[in-house]
């Protein structure tokens, strides 16, 4: 008889953590949704991340909202609430030009298992001068210099003595910025001019060609579209010490460098 009674205690203590685990394993994973408010944005604003924990258990935990930039790595930038109606809604900040990921995650409960949202990208864009890029310079242009034009400084600027420069956009970039003018160093005749032109040297015309005159100050805005290469080129024929300044050339490109640019990639070279 006492045989019999432990073998039922042992089965007894047996059963017990198999029914637990059983029940471990049986807890579904909290469903998690996740909006963001723009897919373009700009390096230094937010976007608007929300959306809904679905699962018992989630109001009054917090989420995790999870920020990775290009090939990195997931990195907690937030958490939010989430409310009795089981939403949340949080802002993340732009950090980095080039792809940003957002993800949300709903971490485990006594309820329920961890729930992971759908991944939102965001193509994130910034200002990049073009002077600080990869590039190939022919001819005689002073590069990367401070020009003033009209009393106002140009950091990163070109001096354009002649010839041109030429950044690899690689269809990253959308827009195109600069001030054209002579350096209030020059002399300048009264009738003095300069050109200057912009656009891929590889596939035809420019997309700007503008003739400055002395004692004017342009400024210029462009879109570049999709171009895979993207110059600055001009001079002036005048034979007395003038600067045509392009001044603080930018791209406004989704990424924080563009790639390098090699002689080889390209047929025409500016001179």
């Amino acid at each position: 008889m006492r045989k019999l009674i432990v073998v039922a205690v042992t089965a007894a203590l047996v059963l017990v953590p198999l029914t637990a685990e059983a029940k471990t394993n049986a807890k579904k994973a909290y469903g998690v949704t996740a909006t963001v408010s723009a897919t373009t944005s700009e390096v230094g604003r937010t976007v608007k991340v929300a959306g809904k924990v679905v699962g018992k258990g989630a109001a009054g935990k917090k989420v995790d909202i999870q920020r990775k930039n290009g090939a990195g790595r997931w990195a907690t930038v937030a958490r939010a609430k989430v409310s009795k109606r089981n939403l949340y809604v949080a802002r993340v900040k732009m950090t980095n030009g080039g792809k940003t990921s957002i993800r949300v995650i709903m971490p485990a409960t006594r309820s329920a298992r961890t729930g992971v949202s759908a991944v939102r990208n965001v193509t994130t864009y910034r200002w990049l001068s073009m002077v600080q890029q990869s590039a190939i310079v022919s001819g005689g242009m002073i590069h990367d210099t401070t020009g003033k034009i009209k009393g106002t400084s140009y950091p990163h600027s070109i001096a354009l003595l002649g010839g041109g420069m030429v950044v690899k956009a690689n269809k990253l970039c959308t827009r195109f910025s600069t001030t054209l003018g002579f350096d209030d160093s020059s002399t300048v005749a009264p009738d003095s001019t300069f050109g200057a032109s912009f656009g891929d040297p590889t596939t035809g015309g420019p997309i700007v060609d503008k003739t400055v005159k002395a004692g004017e100050r342009i400024p210029v805005q462009a879109a570049i579209g999709s171009m895979v290469y993207f110059a600055a080129f001009g001079g002036t024929s005048s034979s007395t010490p003038q600067y045509p300044i392009i001044g603080s050339p930018r791209l406004y490109c989704a990424a924080d460098a563009l790639p390098t640019v090699r002689p080889s990639e390209i047929d025409l070279i500016v001179s």
